[in-house]
C-alpha cells in the first residue's frame, strides 16, 4: 500500500513536468497551425499552434501564447451600431481600455466584408502591479446584421515584433 500510494503522489508532478516541458517546446517551436472556426457567426481562420483557448469574459474566444500571457486574441460578435464602424468601436474601446488612443484607422477588406483596421494604445497593470502600456490592433468586420471584432493586444516593446502573427491570422480569415 505504501509503494501504490507514493506512485499515485508522483503521477500529478510527472505531468506537470510533462505539461510544461510541452508547452515550452510548442511555444518556442511556432510551427504548424490550428483553425478555428465558429459556425454561428460563419467566421474561421488558422492561428499558431502555440496559442491557445482560454476563458474571457465578454469574448466569444480568447486565445494566449502560455509562455508569453501579455499577447492576447480574442474574437466577439457584436450588435452592428447606426454609429458607423469607426466611431461605435472606438466608443466601446474607450469605455472598455484605461487611457484609450486611436493610433491610426484604415478600411480593408477581409474575405470580401467590409473591414476596419484600428492600431491604438491603452494603459494596464502588469504583474507587478505598475502601469504598463499595451498596444492593441482589432480588425472590426462587417458581417451584415452584426460585426466581428478580432483583437491583438500586447506589451509595448513586444507588439510590433508579433503583430505580423496577427496580419498571418487575418489572412486566413474565411466568412460564409
Amino acid at each position: 500500500m505504501e509503494n501504490s500510494m507514493k506512485w499515485f503522489s508522483a503521477v500529478p508532478i510527472v505531468a506537470l513536468v510533462m505539461l510544461f516541458i510541452g508547452w515550452n517546446i510548442s511555444g518556442s517551436s511556432g510551427t504548424g497551425s490550428r483553425t478555428y472556426t465558429n459556425e454561428e457567426i460563419g467566421l474561421s481562420f488558422d492561428y499558431p499552434s502555440n496559442l491557445v483557448m482560454s476563458p474571457s469574459s465578454g469574448a466569444l474566444t480568447s486565445f494566449v501564447e502560455l509562455n508569453k500571457p501579455y499577447q492576447k486574441i480574442t474574437v466577439t460578435k457584436l450588435r452592428k451600431s447606426f454609429l458607423g464602424l469607426s466611431p461605435a468601436q472606438n466608443a466601446m474601446n474607450q469605455s472598455m481600455y484605461a487611457e484609450y488612443i486611436s493610433k491610426n484607422e484604415e478600411m480593408r477588406e477581409v474575405s470580401g466584408k467590409e473591414a476596419l483596421m484600428i492600431d491604438f494604445e491603452y494603459m494596464s497593470i502588469d504583474e507587478n502591479g505598475e502601469n504598463t502600456t499595451m498596444r492593441g490592433r482589432e480588425m472590426v468586420i462587417n458581417m451584415g446584421d452584426f460585426v466581428v471584432v478580432i483583437t491583438y493586444t500586447s506589451t509595448t516593446d513586444k507588439f510590433t515584433e508579433s503583430v505580423s502573427a496577427f496580419e498571418r491570422i487575418i489572412s486566413s480569415v474565411v466568412t460564409q
